[in-house]
């Protein structure tokens, strides 16, 4: 489980000329007679997203995580070119409430968000509780996002950890500075799949 920082140093920006993740093409085609192109962004590894609800106490276990991207906020980080020594840059309003997540070369296995579970607030999950949603595309990735009931005792005094009431999640929704689109998709699966779901581990 990683701190979440109060502040980070030497935040300097940088031209990405190759990536570790993902690959960057251009698709070139006609259409109608007029030359056009589609900027691609592209990755061969998967990615499984998980909405944990706890049916005692009626309310969705999310992870918190520092999103180094959004220190761009802070009005732009100029480019080490410009500023070789850096930022020192506060971290509020670069954390992200989310859905827990892990990056795979085994979609077919679910090992790898169950793992991310136990690491993150020690929970450990039965693989067949697990429920698949769906299976889609999103920011290049193959995501696959699962669903799980549980009503197990968490640390909720957790940095890491952001507990949503049931009854808060309108608020919630409407609220939030900004969401990931992922853990919208899966709050409005449930509200129309499982809002009345008390079974559990």
């Amino acid at each position: 489980m990683m701190k979440i920082p109060a502040f980070v140093n030497n935040v300097r920006s940088s031209a990405l000329k190759k990536s570790q993740r993902f690959s960057f093409y251009t698709l070139h085609f006609e259409l109608e007679g007029a030359p056009r192109f589609w900027e691609i962004l592209a990755t061969e590894k998967h990615r499984q997203g998980l909405l944990l609800f706890n049916t005692d106490s009626q309310e969705f276990i999310l992870s918190k995580k520092f999103r180094p991207a959004l220190l761009s906020r802070h009005g732009g980080v100029e480019s080490e070119e410009l500023s070789p020594e850096g930022l020192s840059l506060p971290t509020g309003g670069c954390v992200m409430t989310e859905l827990f997540s892990c990056i795979t070369s085994s979609p077919s296995s679910t090992r790898c968000i169950v793992d991310e579970v136990r690491r993150e607030i020690g929970l450990e999950l039965d693989e067949g509780l697990l429920e698949k949603v769906s299976s889609f595309r999103m920011w290049g990735e193959r995501y696959h996002l699962y669903y799980a009931p549980v009503n197990c005792k968490v640390p909720s005094s957790s940095p890491n950890i952001a507990l949503l009431s049931k009854k808060n999640l309108a608020e919630f929704v409407q609220q939030s500075d900004f969401l990931s689109s992922d853990l919208v998709l899966a709050l409005e699966w449930w509200k129309w799949h499982k809002r009345d779901d008390v079974s559990g581990c």
